[in-house]
């Protein structure tokens, strides 16, 4: 039984080895990564990116969509902050024929790769205007139909 183990166990380690060697790390896809800021306007920031391709990996351009899915997008923690506008690419891509997506045309960067991009604050104010009927069925039901834990008198 005690050898049983230590073959399933020799197994698992070997397993465990082989795919970690052929895994792939797309972590260092992209050497020297750099996001630079620079304030355009009172709550209105541009974002540079731009780094280095490494490995002969391929990094998909953004303002692509690819089975609905878009290749690039900016997100937030704070939701009132948003991006601007599409990626104004600094450098062309190289167009290829993607045997991923079924021989479909996409850009990628295999060298190098620089966008930037305007983010800044949603427009609240655009956001809270209501129409006036709207309003005033919302005073309506709720002003005027107030009630008091007490008795008066």
């Amino acid at each position: 039984m005690l050898t049983v183990k230590k073959i399933l166990a020799f197994f698992c380690t070997v397993f465990l080895v082989i795919s970690s060697v052929l895994a792939q790390d797309s972590l260092g896809a992209i050497k020297d990564w750099k996001v630079v800021s620079k304030k355009l306007d009172k709550g209105k920031y541009e974002l540079s990116f731009s780094g280095t391709i490494s490995g002969g990996w391929q990094v998909y351009a953004p303002n692509q969509v690819l089975l609905e899915i878009k290749t690039t997008e900016l997100k937030f923690a704070d939701s009132s902050i948003v991006q601007q506008g599409d990626f104004v690419l600094q450098t062309k891509p190289t167009e290829i024929s993607s045997a991923i997506f079924e021989n479909t045309k996409v850009s990628v960067y295999e060298t190098a790769v620089e966008w930037k991009t305007v983010i800044g604050r949603r427009n609240f104010l655009a956001l809270c205007i209501i129409p006036m009927e709207r309003k005033m069925n919302f005073i309506r039901q709720h002003l005027f139909s107030l009630s008091f834990p007490w008795k008066m008198g």
